[in-house]
Order: C-alpha cells, then structure tokens, then sequence
C-alpha cells in the first residue's frame, strides 16, 4: 500500500509545476519511508534459523528464594526450582 502511495505522490510530481530538486528530493525521502516500513515488517518474522533445526533453544535455570529476616521473622531459603526456559 505504501509503494502505491508513494509511486502515486512521483507521479504527481513529475506533472506538477516544482522543480526537479525538490521532486527529486521527495522522491528520495519516500525511497527512505518505504525502506523503513520494509525493514519494520521485515522485523516482525517471528524468527527464523539458518541452522535447520527448528529455530528454538531451551536451557534450564534454578530459580531459589530468599528471605533475610527481621526481628520478627527469621530469615529462610526455599528449595531450589528447576524451570526450562525456551528462546525462539
């Protein structure tokens, strides 16, 4: 859609009455505009891998808490937790 507009604003362009800097410059900066609406969605792919593999990894971390106490409480430390976390 943004190339349509921005072929449709050249166009117009080249049959208005400006002179040929300023088209040539608003034509650089939509050639800019399109190139950045690219790359955004080019972002937006979810991730993939060269390595054929599936693209994800996973590892696995401990997570423990612990509590330090005060003068009411005394303190403690729970029982480490095993939890697989996964990167796409």
């Amino acid at each position: 859609m943004t190339g349509i507009l921005a072929m449709l604003l050249i166009v117009s362009m080249r049959w208005s009455s400006a002179p040929a800097r300023r088209r040539l410059a608003l034509t650089f900066a939509c050639a800019l505009v399109m190139v950045g609406i690219a790359a955004g969605f080019a972002g937006c792919g979810g991730g993939s891998s060269t390595s054929g593999g599936g693209g994800t990894t996973s590892h696995v971390d401990s997570i423990t808490a612990v509590y330090s106490g005060d003068s009411t409480y005394v303190g403690s430390t729970s029982p480490a937790v095993a939890v697989t976390v996964s990167t796409q």
